[in-house]
């Protein structure tokens, strides 16, 4: 489900500021509609306020955020979880790769480059 920025802050009861700021310093994504205005993703916006629990009424327990799990979601977020656990195996290891391939870009080389005056005289 999707929500225009006013409706978001209706339902969620925060300031429509709060929501503007959060899309602004790229912690909420948004899509923009055909007549220019904002659409925001209601998993989206329940995703920034679980993360940023203050609300402006005090407690992070008057905002009540609906959730749905299915099945599908939990495999889904499972799987996503297993590829993200490859992914960073596979970081850390080209990250050992490069820190071992640093060590010899760091020793100075027998051929290196010799001053101009050097190639004539007579080794």
């Amino acid at each position: 489900m999707q929500f225009v920025l006013e409706e978001a802050a209706r339902q969620y009861g925060v300031a429509k500021e709060r929501i503007t700021k959060a899309i602004r310093f790229g912690k909420l994504s948004i899509t923009r509609r055909e007549d220019g205005s904002w659409s925001i993703e209601n998993a989206e916006l329940g995703r920034y306020l679980d993360g940023n629990s203050h609300s402006e009424t005090g407690s992070a327990e008057e905002v009540e955020i609906p959730r749905k799990t299915d099945p599908a979601s939990d495999i889904l977020i499972a799987e996503l979880r297993a590829t993200i656990a490859d992914l960073r195996s596979d970081r850390d290891y080209w990250r050992t790769v490069a820190e071992r391939l640093s060590v010899f870009a760091r020793k100075p080389d027998a051929t290196a480059k010799r001053h101009w005056w050097k190639r004539f005289a007579i080794s």
